[in-house]
């Protein structure tokens, strides 16, 4: 009798944690293959901002290593215990570095846009993602090893989520309005544009706020998208971003003019640019100068005046 106690106690005690970690696999899995359906199902990229689908594809690569991992792990758990040890040995710190590349490829993407909200929580997610990464690799002990890796799959949720958000905010930025002629209603472009440049000229300045969306100047103004975006290429030429970028620019200017003393990052920062690169290559190319030289120029011309 205590033989067969002692045998349904061993087994009880092997069933355990390998049903638990069996289920962390399933979830991990599960988690991951809706993530990357998420990404996949995006049916657009950010007009002008192109490499952003190199960055939705690494992330998808990163949840399917995930997936992967994880099915080959769910079945080992019922194949012994030398595929167990060549899956976590050998197969899963190879995933992790593969997935550590393909994130760290991401982030570089979206960094190189300027540091907005949802980027830098993006850098936190992924930092937070090697720490994880490193630690399930380091810790021996399999009941604290499953928690890590839920945890380690909610800060690739936490990279997807904010990835989203980003992609969406550029997209609405960007999205050009083609109707055909015969749906589109008439719209009196000089009225919008009067519209537009009576919100420019509010004391606020609100063209200064950090990714602002056309969304959000259609409902601040009263008048929809179509209507912003039809009078700005059509009357203009120009799209939503390079209206905003134009008049994030002549503030910067005016900044200058006022005192060409003033560093350049800090003329970036209040004229609404999270971003000293993207201030510059904005200032360039409709200045036809850069921001430097033109600092310099209104520095020269001040000294002549005072002398």
């Amino acid at each position: 009798m205590d033989v067969f106690d002692d045998f349904c106690t061993a087994q009880s005690e092997q069933t355990t944690p390998m049903t638990f970690a069996t289920a962390v696999h399933l979830i991990r899995g599960s988690v991951s293959l809706l993530l990357a359906v998420l990404l996949i199902a995006l049916k657009q990229n950010p007009a002008g901002v192109r490499r952003y689908r190199d960055a939705r594809r690494c992330i998808i690569g990163t949840a399917m290593v995930n997936v992967v991992v994880d099915c080959l792990s769910a079945a080992a758990d019922f194949s012994g215990n030398r595929i167990s040890h060549l899956i976590d040995g050998t197969i899963v710190p190879l995933a992790y570095i593969a997935q550590a590349i393909l994130l760290g490829v991401a982030v570089s993407i979206m960094l190189k846009d300027g540091k907005t909200a949802n980027t830098r929580h993006f850098a936190v997610f992924y930092a937070a993602f090697l720490a994880l990464s490193a630690a399930c690799v380091l810790t021996p002990e399999e009941g604290a090893w499953q928690v890590l890796l839920l945890l380690r799959t909610a800060t690739l949720a936490g990279c997807t989520i904010t990835f989203l958000n980003r992609h969406n905010t550029l997209t609405a930025q960007d999205t050009q309005v083609q109707a055909p002629a015969d749906t589109i209603p008439q719209i009196q472009n000089s009225g919008v544009l009067s519209a537009m440049q009576s919100w420019a000229r509010r004391a606020d300045k609100p063209y200064l706020k950090e990714s602002l969306t056309i969304s959000e100047v259609s409902s601040q103004i009263g008048i929809s998208m179509t209507q912003i975006s039809f009078a700005l290429n059509h009357s203009l030429g120009i799209n939503f971003n390079t209206w905003i970028n134009r008049l994030r620019i002549n503030e910067a200017k005016h900044q200058i003019e006022a005192d060409p003393d003033i560093q350049i990052s800090d003329v970036a920062f209040k004229s609404g640019f999270s971003d000293i690169a993207v201030f510059s290559r904005n200032f360039k190319k409709l200045e036809g100068v850069t921001a430097t030289e033109f600092k310099r120029q209104k520095a020269m011309e001040a000294r002549q005046k005072h002398f």
